[in-house]
């Protein structure tokens, strides 16, 4: 089990990983305060008002995918569980995972597998930066938690991994393109596919 989680660890993947979430892995961070009534975004270019709302994730296997490098020993597998994003109109936005699990399985043994879960919420001020450009700050991971599991034994997670979960980015700049009830999500790393998000809510 630990020559896979060696294996696992690969400095170019976590690169990527890092750079497309833009997670400074920090957790307990204080909780944004309320944004006063009135004090919603300023109306920028680009598609803000379709912004706002909830979004579900549904189309994150071609990111993954086409984040890992194709000499490593193992493989993306699957996704269960749920992720949501909810951008609200005075400045808040907020990440919410139910069960959300990512599956890796060893190319050579596909009975080695480690699953990456998280659940909770975890929150931060946005700000439409530009056109089509979100800017995050002030990030709260409180009540967001990370576990991993492998060949069936619950194991510390390494900070790096988390990079891999699609997050909320916890600072930085992201592109987006936003039409009716899609949403797309556009990392930062250069040949990496958009995550896809459908509207939940407005």
């Amino acid at each position: 089990m630990r020559n896979f989680i060696g294996r696992l660890i690969l400095p170019s993947l976590l690169a990527a990983a890092i750079l497309l979430t833009g997670c400074n892995l920090t957790t307990g961070s204080p909780t944004p305060p309320e944004v006063a009534q009135g004090s919603a975004l300023p109306s920028l270019p680009g598609n803000y008002d379709c912004l706002v709302g909830e979004w579900e994730l549904n189309d994150f296997a071609d990111t993954i995918t086409s984040m890992l490098p194709s000499d490593i020993t193992f493989q993306y597998t699957g996704t269960s569980g749920r992720i949501h994003w909810t951008f609200t109109a005075g400045g808040i936005a907020e990440a919410t995972a139910d069960n959300f699990a990512l599956t890796f399985a060893d190319k050579n043994d596909p009975s080695q597998v480690v699953t990456v879960l998280v659940n909770g919420t975890t929150r931060r001020f946005y700000n439409t930066t530009g056109p089509n450009q979100i800017t995050f700050s002030n990030p709260d991971n409180s009540e967001f938690t990370y576990s991993a599991v492998v060949d069936g034994v619950t194991v510390s997670l390494d900070p790096l991994l988390k990079g891999l979960v699609p997050v909320m980015p916890e600072s930085g700049t992201i592109t987006y393109q936003c039409q009716g009830l899609s949403l797309s999500v556009i990392p930062p790393v250069t040949g990496v596919a958009p995550e896809g998000f459908s509207k939940v809510s407005p």
